[in-house]
């Protein structure tokens, strides 16, 4: 099978090069994310807001990391945006301008770049709508296609909780 980038007339299902770029832009972000916050501690920190944005960044970039290798349960389900090209463009856009307030000059080039990360999530979600959405390095733990779905119900037992006796108080009446 022979695929060109930016066509989605490949039929072998091997070839799935626009994931394939946006997990490793992916990951590289994360270490970004994770390089910036400890370059904030490292290179001082003048102010308590500073001290807030250099523990996100290192939370933003661990999550980012954990989300591409394995995808844990917990996190994807906490974390649904990361299931997305768009979400996860949103999701870089806001670490890229939060890296532009740290680590002087390197945060500034690094903020950008996760920008530009967040850019081409964006494009590869908007403009290539067959692309399927971003998957885990590590599939142990990831979900199957079946489970990601729109109609997919856990086998949980969902039944409503039982209705209020009757002859008591109305919702939003005062007892007197």
């Amino acid at each position: 099978c022979v695929c060109v980038w930016g066509t989605m007339d490949c039929k072998c299902g091997e070839c799935n090069q626009p994931n394939k770029i946006a997990k490793f832009v992916s990951l590289i972000t994360g270490a970004m994310m994770l390089t910036v916050g400890i370059l904030g501690f490292l290179g001082g920190l003048d102010n308590f807001e500073e001290v807030v944005i250099a523990i996100y960044m290192i939370l933003f970039g661990v999550v980012t990391l954990c989300v591409d290798f394995c995808d844990p349960p917990k996190i994807a389900d906490n974390l649904g945006f990361f299931r997305t090209y768009v979400g996860r463009a949103v999701f870089y856009a806001f670490a890229g301008v939060l890296c532009l307030r740290l680590a002087g000059t390197a945060g500034l080039i690094l903020g950008i770049l996760i920008i530009a990360a967040g850019v081409l999530h964006l494009c590869i979600g908007c403009g290539m709508r067959d692309t399927p959405p971003p998957q885990p390095l590590i599939k142990k733990f990831a979900r199957t296609s079946e489970q990601t779905s729109p109609d997919f119900t856990p086998s949980v037992d969902a039944t409503p909780p039982p209705p209020p006796p009757p002859g008591g108080p109305a919702f939003g009446s005062a007892a007197v």
